[in-house]
């Protein structure tokens, strides 16, 4: 009779538990070294082979360079001089490269100004791409300034002509050209930069209203004889002078005799200087009325 088989049990391999090796002290890798190394001050800062590898690969890197220190409080002005040779100053302001700096567009740009400007950025130690960055920074921000001051112009000179041709109506062309005349007048040899001259606001001094309006009166009292300009032919009146006038012509006897009198050799003329005060007071493109 056969002895039934008896199975076989598994073996389970239980691991043993170790104690976890201990973390080397800080410079034990040091103990390989000789004796005079292993004390060394200069590698107490390295905790581990790694560390010093890494900062000995970094200096390698940096061998055969030039160095220079960093500004000290009793440095002399030799002191700077080496540092900022050391840095890529040239030697001389005029060293400097400037072939690819252009002054911007349509702006007034002095020379002699940018000339002190770089002597004064060598002395400060700029270097050649420091330099060309501080003239093309220079060089936006001037000309943004001088965008915004044009707008300001432009601006100040539709605000002026919308202003005073409200004010003057349809004399507005003729009292302008009055004033300009007598401001040219009285201006002499300087009457463009006197023109030009920017006021607080930023806006010319022969484009503000107020002006226009003291060389229009100037320009009345000096008399036409003494302004003949491109119009040459007096000027008009505004809705308030008109209305003025007006009212003065309906008052005087002789010019009503004609005014009513169709047979009167003036009877035409007076017709149309009172259509044309009215279509001066309404501020209506007539004819030029004559004073």
């Amino acid at each position: 009779m056969t002895e039934p088989a008896v199975p076989s049990i598994p073996t389970v391999e239980v691991p043993l538990e170790l104690e976890p090796a201990p973390a080397p002290e800080p410079g034990a890798w040091r103990e390989g070294l000789s004796e005079g190394l292993r004390v060394n001050p200069v590698l107490e800062r390295f905790n581990d082979l790694d560390s010093f590898a890494t900062e000995h690969i970094n200096l390698q890197k940096h061998i055969g360079t030039e160095k220079t220190s960093l500004p000290q409080p009793n440095w002399k002005e030799e002191d700077y001089a080496s540092h900022y040779k050391a840095l890529g100053r040239p030697e001389t302001p005029e060293d400097y490269d400037l072939s690819g700096f252009a002054p911007p567009e349509g702006v007034p740009w002095d020379d002699e100004f940018q000339n002190r400007m770089v002597a004064h950025l060598h002395g400060a130690g700029l270097n050649q791409r420091q330099l060309s960055q501080v003239l093309d920074s220079y060089s936006e921000e001037i000309k943004g300034q001088a965008q915004a001051m044009d707008q300001v112009v432009h601006d100040q000179n539709t605000a002026t002509e919308a202003e005073l041709r409200q004010e003057w109506g349809r004399a507005f062309e003729e009292k302008r050209d009055l004033a300009k005349r007598a401001f040219r007048e009285l201006g002499g040899d300087d009457y463009e930069s006197l023109g030009n001259l920017r006021m607080a606001d930023g806006g010319l001094l022969g484009s503000h209203p107020g002006i226009l309006r003291i060389f229009a009166r100037l320009g009345e009292e000096m008399g036409e004889a003494n302004l003949v300009g491109q119009r040459g032919h007096p000027i008009g009146f505004t809705p308030e002078q008109a209305s003025s006038e007006r009212a003065r012509l309906q008052a005087d006897p002789s010019f009503l005799a004609a005014y009513l009198d169709k047979n009167h050799p003036e009877h035409g003329a007076s017709i149309k200087r009172m259509e044309n005060l009215t279509a001066a007071e309404l501020g209506a493109d007539a004819d030029r009325v004559v004073p």
